[in-house]
């Protein structure tokens, strides 16, 4: 990347706010900054966060394609790409920012030579007829295909999405990039084996995405955890007050720093996480789960296969775990889940995105 000094992306958020979206784009900026010396300036959609020039941010102040194409063009100096990380309800809460796609489209007439990457985080919702969802679905999808037509590289987290914008955009599957999201929780270089840790199982959130389901979720944890030999369990994160009794010991931690959460991931033997099913690849939370080198428990088997994601290989599933599973095989699942991050990790999936967004990339 020693050809171009800058980015611009554009996000819905940034932290200190809650947005794993932007989670990802300063953890990337980090990459590019630490290894090739690459800056970059962010442009924040957020109406309400805080301007700071000490970060590099300029905030959009209105929803509207003028003053979004006007701040692209303060913002990137000719030769400079555009990383647009896109999650539809990020930048419209209906899911359909057609503000965004207008202030795109008219900042690259301006200049044929521009190079606009986007990442689709997520692309469309869907579901029954009575939600809003359903009735909104088809504009998303426009969107995403006019947004995908006006990049120069598009990149995604699944195999499905990556699939997807092929047949709407005249691309080939294997010319966009399927990168799973990388961990936000850090990447050890070295994790201790799962019997040198201590015998308790972490859980980010709730038990259950489903009040329906927390029952069935808190009896299939607790056996899967005597099954296991784990005598712990150990809540963190937004939700992690919402939990019944498990039946022994359980340990309230709410929101943690990244360094607390690595740690308690680093001396935990298993963590476990109730994920929308076919989405693993979009998870920043099993991510960590993998980075950090433990058993990875999921409450269903997920058909994430087509981005090389196996029941009872990469995880197990706590409503119908494996047979056996004395240490060598939960050694084998954690061990197999690692190497499936390693993959993709944060220097890949950075790199990734910089060969094509940033000519003659080694």
């Amino acid at each position: 990347m020693n050809q171009a000094k800058r980015i611009v992306q554009i996000v819905p958020s940034l932290p200190p706010a809650t947005c794993g979206v932007g989670d990802y784009a300063v953890l990337l900026a980090g990459e590019w900054s630490a290894r090739d010396g690459v800056e970059t300036d962010f442009l924040v959609a957020n109406r309400s966060f805080p301007e700071s020039g000490s970060t590099g941010s300029l905030v959009l102040r209105s929803h509207s394609a003028l003053e979004l194409s006007a701040a692209i063009e303060e913002s990137a100096s000719p030769g400079d790409p555009v990383l647009l990380h896109y999650v539809g309800y990020g930048y419209q809460k209906r899911g359909v920012p057609f503000w965004l796609l207008r202030g795109i489209e008219s900042w690259l007439k301006k200049d044929s030579k521009r190079r606009l990457g986007i990442f689709f985080h997520e692309l469309y919702a869907s579901g029954h007829s009575w939600t809003s969802a359903f009735w909104v679905s088809p504009l998303q999808r426009w969107v995403c295909t006019r947004l995908a037509n006006c990049a120069s590289h598009c990149f995604t987290n699944r195999t499905v999405s990556a699939q997807w914008l092929s047949a709407k955009n005249n691309r080939s599957a294997s010319s966009i990039p399927v990168l799973p999201v990388f961990s936000n929780l850090g990447e050890p270089a070295v994790v201790d084996a799962l019997e040198s840790r201590k015998p308790q199982v972490a859980v980010y959130g709730d038990v259950s995405r489903s009040i329906r389901n927390r029952d069935f979720a808190i009896k299939c944890l607790r056996e899967v955890c005597l099954r296991l030999g784990l005598e712990r369990v150990v809540a963190f994160g937004k939700s992690a007050g919402a939990w019944a009794d498990l039946g022994f010991p359980t340990e309230h931690r709410g929101m943690l720093t990244q360094n607390d959460a690595s740690r308690l991931l680093m001396e935990s033997r298993a963590a476990y996480l109730d994920y929308f099913d076919g989405y693993l690849g979009k998870s920043g939370i099993f991510a960590a789960y993998c980075a950090h080198g433990l058993l990875p428990i999921l409450l269903w088997p997920n058909s994430s296969e087509q981005d090389g994601l196996f029941n009872k290989t990469h995880y197990i599933a706590a409503s119908d775990p494996p047979p056996g599973l004395e240490y060598p095989d939960q050694q084998a699942i954690a061990d197999s889940a690692r190497q499936w991050y390693i993959g993709h990790s944060r220097a890949k999936v950075a790199s990734a995105i910089a060969e094509r967004l940033f000519p003659g990339t080694p």
